[in-house]
C-alpha cells in the first residue's frame, strides 16, 4: 500500500515538473518574440528620426527623392538602410527559434 502511494506521489511530482517547465519555456519564448518586435521597432523608429533629421529625408522613398529637386540619394540610403535591418531581423528571429526548438 504504501508502495503504490509513493508511486503515484512520483507521478504527481513529474507532472508538475513538467508542466512547469512547459510554462516556463513558453514565457521564455514569448518575452523573447516580444523583446525582438520591440528592439525592431526600436531600430525603424532610431532609423527613421536618423536619416529624417541627418540627411533632411522626407521619406518620399516612391518617388525617388526628386520632388523636391534633390538627388534621391538619401532615400537609396534609406531603402538599403531598411533591406539590411529587414535581413538581420529575420536571422535573429530565424536562430531564436531554432534554438528554442532545440531547447525543448
Amino acid at each position: 500500500m504504501v508502495v503504490v502511494v509513493m508511486v503515484i506521489l512520483l507521478i504527481v511530482v513529474v507532472v508538475v515538473v513538467v508542466v512547469v517547465v512547459m510554462m516556463v519555456v513558453v514565457v521564455v519564448v514569448v518575452l523573447m518574440v516580444v523583446l525582438t518586435v520591440v528592439v525592431v521597432l526600436v531600430m525603424v523608429v532610431v532609423v527613421v528620426v536618423v536619416l529624417v533629421v541627418v540627411l533632411g529625408c522626407d521619406g518620399d522613398v516612391v518617388s525617388g527623392g526628386y520632388a523636391d529637386g534633390s538627388s534621391g540619394g538619401s532615400n537609396l540610403v534609406l531603402v538599403v538602410i531598411m533591406m539590411v535591418m529587414v535581413v538581420a531581423v529575420v536571422k535573429i528571429v530565424l536562430v531564436e527559434t531554432t534554438a528554442f526548438m532545440c531547447f525543448i
